[in-house]
């Protein structure tokens, strides 16, 4: 192993934990892909090793080197873990692409990693259409190159000719939809010390020889890192190839998972089963939900079920600015919040940069508190770059991704919006979040997302798009929702409008492009009056 001058010997890279661990515990089960319905695909560690190490020796065939980008258009399965081994087996940066993006989204991603100026290359699964030639790179077959891999592999397996250390490893896009993409590169070395967990693995539910249950597309940052996560941690995680409710229940069921990293609409559609109250969930210690807001009824309804004591809440971005985390029993006594500073440093500045005091509502800054990682360098400020824009940093190391909220007397964090989705309407400050949560603990509701369209009157008039239950009466619901929101909203945050529609255009990762929704429902005239 070459090792990286900046990191101490104890920290070893993912593909040689792997290894290591294949040595170690070759029959252990290291990952068991699961489809909708329960089919299943498991691997030992000693395969997974084996596959990965074969699949290097394919991509270095095909020159790939720790100076390529492998642009990774795989949906969750083996090939996808094993093509981001056998990447960083290279030394190479890895950048997970999502594969259900529409043409003009995808060329808009590839052309924003083309200006990390490193040759690009775009391994694709079948069926997966990629233009990477617009941008200057070349796409390889999943299928082909697994076919070359098959040849290559030996028993027992060997390591590849090269073990360097991927510099950066990890590329990740973000989800562009407020604007033009950006790909989010980790500044650090891909590297960490095994059997050593810090204060956020344990926040986190990152802790050794758990079963790891991961449901979201691995192009988003917490499964990514939950998955890749747990395996250097000698655990077993079980991988759904796409989420489904049933099948993520029966997985917890079946498997006695553990640790579940998830978001709240995975939630919500799994507490919609029939039977859900029903279900063995006594396995779950660690329950983990990030990445939007949790409608309190909806926390509350996993913590009567589990217990709070195994319900965590976590914020954050792919940029890992900082990281709060907060326990459901800590919750309860600070409903709403989702944490205080325990590893993060937390200020709340108003628009001109002034530092706000509690209770004073403005953009969230996070920096992370001085302390030393496993490769030897500060973790305080950002540790984070976008290749094509500047990284948004304050002279003293704070940053901010857009989130607005406040602090309490006791530190807490309250979040209240994307700084991006906040509606101005009749003057008054409404955050979708707040609405949505409202709305989504109606019985009819399926699922409810809230954006503010042009209005000659208000500005802008709060929109509530709504996906109804399978036997609702749709003719009544906007009456019904209307009365049923004014039991918990001020006048101002009521939707003025209410669109029943089938579904809502979520990703995989559970997130829906708002910017698309208002375009779509843009009237092709300006809404205010001519003042002439």
């Amino acid at each position: 192993m070459t090792p990286d001058p900046r990191s101490p010997r104890t920290a070893i890279t993912y593909p040689r934990r792997l290894h290591e661990l294949a040595v170690e515990e070759p029959g252990a089960v290291a990952l068991t892909v699961v489809e909708p319905g329960g089919g299943t695909t498991r691997l030992t560690r000693a395969e997974l090793d084996a596959r990965s190490a074969a699949l290097a020796r394919a991509l270095a065939g095909e020159g790939i080197d720790a100076g390529s980008l492998v642009v990774l258009a795989v949906p969750n399965g083996v090939g996808f873990v094993t093509c981001a081994y056998a990447t960083w087996w290279l030394g190479a940066c890895l950048l997970p692409l999502p594969i259900r993006l529409v043409p003009a989204e995808q060329r808009a991603v590839l052309a924003a990693a083309a200006e990390s100026g490193r040759p690009l290359v775009v391994v694709a699964a079948p069926g997966i259409e990629i233009d990477a030639a617009s941008v200057g790179g070349r796409v390889l077959a999943l299928t082909e190159l697994q076919t070359r891999a098959a040849t290559m592999r030996t028993d027992p397996p060997t390591t590849p000719t090269t073990d360097r250390v991927p510099d950066p490893g990890r590329a990740l896009p973000s989800g562009g939809s407020t604007g033009r993409p950006k790909i989010i590169v980790d500044t650090r070395p891909m590297v960490a010390e095994p059997d050593v967990p810090n204060r956020l693995h344990e926040l986190t539910g990152r802790l050794p020889g758990r079963t790891t249950l991961v449901a979201g597309p691995g192009y988003h940052s917490m499964p990514f890192n939950s998955l890749f996560g747990a395996l250097f941690e000698r655990g077993h995680v079980v991988l759904l190839t796409r989420f489904d409710a049933a099948t993520a229940l029966d997985a917890v069921e079946r498997f006695g998972v553990h640790t579940f990293p998830t978001v709240p609409t995975y939630l919500l559609r799994m507490a919609q089963l029939p039977g859900f109250d029903e279900r063995d969930l006594s396995s779950l210690a660690h329950l983990y939900h990030s990445g939007a807001a949790c409608p309190a009824w909806l926390k509350r309804r996993w913590m009567d079920r589990i217990g709070p004591e195994r319900v965590y809440e976590g914020f954050g971005s792919t940029e890992a600015v900082g990281m709060l985390v907060i326990r459901g029993d800590e919750w309860l006594a600070h409903p709403g919040s989702v944490g205080r500073g325990d590893t993060t440093e937390i200020v709340i500045r108003d628009p001109d940069g002034a530092d706000l005091p509690a209770g004073g509502v403005g953009e969230i800054f996070l920096r992370w508190r001085r302390t030393t990682g496993p490769t030897g360098s500060s973790l305080q400020g950002a540790t984070f770059r976008y290749w094509g824009s500047e990284v948004p940093a304050t002279p003293d190391g704070f940053v901010s991704v857009g989130d607005l909220g406040h602090l309490d007397e006791a530190g807490y964090l309250y979040v209240a919006d994307r700084r991006v989705d906040m509606i101005v309407s009749g003057g008054v400050n409404v955050y979708p979040a707040e609405v949505e949560a409202a709305l989504s603990e109606h019985p009819d509701v399926e699922d409810v997302v809230v954006v503010g369209l042009p209005d000659p009157e208000w500005g802008h008039r709060v929109h509530a798009v709504v996906v109804p239950r399978a036997n609702a009466h749709r003719d009544a619901m906007p009456a019904a929702l209307e009365s049923f929101a004014r039991d918990r909203l001020s006048t101002a945050k009521l939707p003025k409008t209410v669109e029943l529609v089938e579904e809502l255009p979520r990703n995989e990762a559970g997130k829906v492009r708002r910017a698309a929704l208002v375009d779509d429902r843009r009237p092709t005239t300006s809404p205010l009056p001519d003042p002439s």
